[in-house]
Order: structure tokens, then C-alpha cells, then sequence
């Protein structure tokens, strides 16, 4: 469905980075992914170049690869009939390594290339890095990923920058929540009536929490808002809760974290002495690499064998939730079916309802181009963040005022317009545009309203509901995430 074409470009290093640049496959002549003519780009009208800063390489490379094959699929959504009078666009992706550095050169060559928008960077200290130099010079960036609660400091001009996945503050509540009180299975959207009987609450009963996080925006910020609605909890029900511990490591990884392993395992030991060893447990804050050695150092230290249940309930995030966090988890290199010191994990990461309609549509567009595939993590969020900024950039009636753009995706995502619309309407929507009929994007992360909807968050920020996910073992051996549970957004406390 694709064309073959790849256009490479080499970044100058910056210390020890140097970011390659892939042009994404443009759609094959005469067809798009709802089975008719593709038209043509005005004749003579360049494509319009959105900068996507993408993890292909370091330590989120797990989460940036498959991201590339979403974007085509919102490329060519658009490219059905293109924007403002037929112009294609066209997603140019940087590697920027995974690294605030590599985040630097990736802006610093869309700012050379006159690039007016931008999709990413995926993490929050690549984000951080860079944000304020794109809003200095008005040039729009959505991150699909980011959700540090940092961006938002008082005296920072943020206007620039939006995300499709929610802000950290609220991940904390339900990283709380799912520690401390659990959650029912009934919550699980496509789970059906349960069985006779009250099923066990999944996670809780947690009342003394270690807490390790990566020594970054992200691991620090999370970290921060689970401590502190941790023990709001344990003051709410008689002083029950406390973090009796929080460490910080880097977020590179290290060839052995057993000193801090022992420090947990000294301090839980200590405690489970007054107060019972299923009271304590295990919050791990990090990227897939660190949390899957630091999962072996602490079974090697507790003398509990992948195979075995953790030596107590381990707690992740969506640091964890990696297509890498379960193959560096393998006992055996390469043998997908070995003991894996995964095993066993609860975590939390932003998802959309899998069961919406609008979720279903991107599915359906994405198996059309890649049959047989898995949607990658945050897939639906770097979706609706391509596919919003186009509609803003029809909205706006321009490809190069960031001013206007940034005014615009506050009116395509505006809950109050009538006309919704969702992955596959792009076509009807830019009609609807150019009739002067102002439509709302329903997208397959949510409703992506970056304005006041009553929720509770920054603008520029969007609410998103959250799946409970544990790493465990398949009927054919191997392992890999399953979906537990769900926690709607607005029923967070």
C-alpha cells in the first residue's frame, strides 16, 4: 500500500549524538486506505514538512519504532485529499536517540528546514529540553507521550506545547489507587458480566511503599505525585500510608543495581517485621531497560527465581510498558518462552478505551495497511496528534503561522461543535472546513479536548483513561502484557 521510496539524512553530532532523519514512505500512487483514488497534490504546491522527533535508537527505542509505521497510516489518511487545496503532508522523523541531547539536534534541523510543526518528542526530558526553544519561535510541538507535570511552571510560556497523552499528575493518582485501594476486575471494559461472587480486588492492600525512580522530569515528577497521594490516602484512613522510602537512579542503564535492591530489601524487612510483608510493597518508576535489571538484581538478591512469584507486589508504570521491558526480561537471550523476571508485574499507562468506536476505526485503518499487526504503545495518541494538527492547519487557513495553528487546535478539538468526527473522517471533516462548518475530532486516545472540559487539567493537556496491565505468561509460553483492568479518568481520588 506504501510506496518504496526512503529518504536519509545525517545530523551533525552533537557530543556524542548524531540523529539520522527518515522520510516516511509517501501513500502508492492512485490509493489510499479507503480503497479509492488518492488525489493529487496541487499542481505545483510543495508537501507540508511535520517535524516528528522519534526514540529509533537508546532506551526507548521499544516505544519509537513502531510509532514510524503509525504515522504513515495517518499520512496517508490525510493525504486522501491533502490540506488546503490538495497539499500533501509529509512526516519527516529524527532519531533523537532517546536523549535530551539528540532532542536538541532534532530541533535544531526542523528549525534549519523551516519547519512550523512538530510531533514529539516521546519523553518528558526530551521534551523538556526543547519545548521552550520551539514556543520561542512559534513553532507548534505535540508530544503523543510526555506527561510530566512539569511543563506547566508558573512563568513558562507552555502555549506552544500540547500532548495527546494526559499529564503525570493524574498517572499518580491512579498508581495510588491501584497501590493502595486496588481495583475491581469488573472495571475491565471488555470483560464481560464476572462470574458469580465477589472476584478479588486486583493490587491494594498496600500501606508501606518503597519508591524507586529514574533521576529524570518524568521519574522525579511521578514519583513526587504517587508519594504524596499515597500518604493523602493513609491521612483520610487514620495515618495508615507511608513511603518509607524513595530512591533515584540514573536513567541509563548500569550493569547492576544491587545496592539500591538491598537498601529496598533491608528497609521492607525491617518493616514487614510490625506490620505484616503484604503491606509492603514495591514502586519502580523507570524505562524498560533499568526496570527489567533492577527485576533481576532484586530476584538474584531475594533468592526468588523468575518462574517464582515476586518476593512482594512490584509496581510499574508506563515507563515499563515497552515492546523491549519483557525480552530484557528473558532468562535465556533470545528465548522468548525462558523464565522471565517480568513476570508478575502490576503497572498503570495511559489507554484509550478499546472498545470505543473511534479506537476501533484506527485499528481497522492500521490493519489495512499492516495486516496481522499489534498497535504499538501510544500508537492512537501519536495518530490523533498528527491528524489534529492537520485539521488545525485547515482550520487556520495557513501551514506556517504557529500562532494561528496553536489558536486552531483548540477550535477542531472545541467539545461544543457540533460535527464530530473521528480516525477515518478526515475526508468529510476538511470538507466540513472548507464549508465553514466547524467540526470537533473525537480521536482514538479520547476526546482530545485540549480546552476547559471541566476536567481538571492545564490547557494544551487532555484527559485519558487508564489500563491496568500485568506481565504474564501465554498459553503459548511466552509472555507479554495483559490488560487487567481499566480506571476511568473521572473516577480517580
Amino acid at each position: 500500500m506504501f510506496g518504496s521510496w526512503v529518504r536519509r539524512r545525517m545530523l551533525p553530532a552533537t557530543g556524542a549524538v548524531a540523529a539520522l532523519a527518515l522520510g516516511l514512505a509517501q501513500p502508492a500512487c492512485g490509493s489510499s486506505s479507503a480503497g479509492g483514488p488518492a488525489p493529487a497534490a496541487e499542481a505545483g504546491s510543495p508537501d507540508v514538512v511535520i517535524g516528528f522527533s522519534d526514540a529509533l535508537s537508546g532506551g526507548l527505542k521499544g516505544f519509537g519504532a513502531p510509532l514510524a509505521d503509525v504515522a504513515r497510516v495517518a499520512e496517508q489518511q490525510v493525504n486522501q485529499v491533502g490540506i488546503l487545496g490538495g497539499r500533501h503532508i509529509h512526516v519527516e522523523i529524527v532519531d533523537d536517540s532517546s536523549a535530551p541531547a539528540g532532542a536538541v539536534a532534532a530541533a535544531g534541523h526542523f528549525i534549519d528546514e523551516g519547519v512550523h510543526a512538530v510531533i514529539g518528542p516521546l519523553a518528558s526530558p526530551q521534551c523538556q529540553a526543547v519545548f521552550q526553544t520551539y514556543g520561542a519561535r512559534g513553532i507548534v510541538e505535540i508530544s503523543p507521550a510526555a506527561t510530566s507535570a512539569g511543563f506547566r511552571a508558573q512563568g513558562v510560556d507552555s502555549s506552544f506545547f500540547f500532548r495527546t497523552a494526559p499529564s503525570d499528575d493524574r498517572q499518580g493518582v491512579a498508581v495510588a489507587q491501584l497501590v493502595y485501594d486496588g481495583v475491581s476486575p469488573a472495571t475491565l471494559a471488555d470483560a464481560g458480566a464476572p462470574e458469580a461472587g465477589t472476584p478479588p480486588a486486583i493490587g491494594g492492600g498496600c500501606r508501606y511503599a518503597y519508591i524507586v525512580h529514574g533521576n529524570d522530569d518524568y521519574g522525579t515528577n511521578l514519583g513526587e505525585s504517587v508519594a504524596r497521594t499515597f500518604e493523602q490516602k493513609g491521612a483520610a484512613n487514620g495515618n495508615d500510608a507511608h513511603v518509607i522510602g524513595t530512591t533515584g537512579v540514573d536513567t541509563s542503564l548500569v550493569p547492576t543495581y544491587v545496592p539500591v535492591v538491598d537498601v529496598v530489601k533491608s528497609l521492607r524487612a525491617v518493616t514487614s517485621r510490625h506490620v505484616g510483608a503484604n503491606r509492603v510493597c514495591l514502586v519502580l518508576i523507570v524505562y524498560p531497560d533499568v526496570g527489567a535489571q533492577f527485576l533481576r538484581d532484586l530476584r538474584a538478591e531475594t533468592q526468588t527465581p523468575a518462574g517464582m512469584p515476586l518476593p512482594f507486589p512490584v509496581f510499574g508504570t508506563d515507563g515499563e510498558f515497552d515492546s523491549a521491558f519483557i525480552p530484557d526480561g528473558e532468562t535465556t537471550v533470545n528465548d522468548p518462552t525462558s523464565n522471565n523476571v517480568t513476570e508478575g508485574v502490576l503497572g498503570t499507562t495511559p489507554q484509550a478505551d478499546p472498545n470505543s468506536t473511534e479506537y476501533q476505526d484506527f485499528v481497522t485503518l492500521y490493519r489495512n495497511s499492516f495486516p496481522g499487526g499489534s498497535v504499538p504503545a501510544y500508537g492512537a495518541n501519536l495518530f490523533d496528534a498528527i491528524m489534529v494538527l492537520a485539521l488545525a492547519m485547515d482550520a487556520a487557513g495557513t501551514t506556517t503561522d504557529g500562532a494561528a495553528i496553536r489558536d486552531a487546535l483548540y477550535q477542531v478539538t472545541d467539545p461544543r461543535n457540533a460535527t464530530a468526527v473521528g480516525p477515518d473522517g478526515f475526508v468529510d471533516a476538511e470538507a466540513s472546513l472548507h464549508k465553514g462548518i466547524q467540526v470537533k475530532y473525537v480521536g482514538a486516545s479520547g476526546p482530545l479536548t485540549f480546552g476547559d472540559d471541566g476536567t481538571n487539567k492545564s490547557p494544551g493537556d487532555v484527559a485519558e483513561d487508564y489500563a491496568v496491565w500485568r506481565v504474564d505468561r501465554q498459553p503459548d509460553h511466552t509472555f507479554a502484557f495483559d490488560t487487567i483492568a481499566r480506571m476511568k479518568w473521572d473516577t480517580l481520588k
